[in-house]
């Protein structure tokens, strides 16, 4: 599985570099990208990047717009995550991209009752409420 890390406060392009950490008003933001299927495989690389992104920051930020597809053990990754990150007083969003595949899924399961989404990696980093 291929990730990207992003520096939210580098750029507005968010060019990748090694650290994904940059200041918010709560603490640290983290951002990692996903550019494959978030599927078995990836799931437990998955799990794994963001525990440890999640050490150093607040929130995290996982922007899963470029990816082709989630099946059930990506889900269960993302469930797993989030109830781990609330347990430590932390977040995770995720950025989804409007009328994907991986959109259509998250809605189709109704996963918004329980992990918050966002339509651009603008507001997911502002904490922008998306729209229903």
């Amino acid at each position: 599985m291929s990730f990207t890390t992003l520096d939210a406060a580098a750029s507005n392009s968010a060019a990748p570099v090694a650290n994904a950490l940059c200041p918010t008003g709560s603490g640290h933001l983290g951002l990692l990208c996903v550019t494959e299927p978030l599927d078995l495989n990836g799931a437990e690389q998955l799990a794994e990047r963001i525990q440890r992104l999640s050490l150093n920051c607040r929130c995290v930020v996982l922007d899963l717009s470029a990816a082709e597809f989630l099946d059930s053990d990506g889900v269960r990754a993302l469930l797993r995550l989030s109830r781990e990150l609330q347990t430590a007083n932390r977040e995770l969003r995720l950025v989804l991209q409007p009328g994907s595949p991986v959109e259509r899924i998250f809605n189709l399961l109704r996963l918004g009752q329980c992990l918050r989404a966002y339509a651009s990696l603008e507001e997911a980093r502002a904490g922008q409420v998306r729209p229903s």
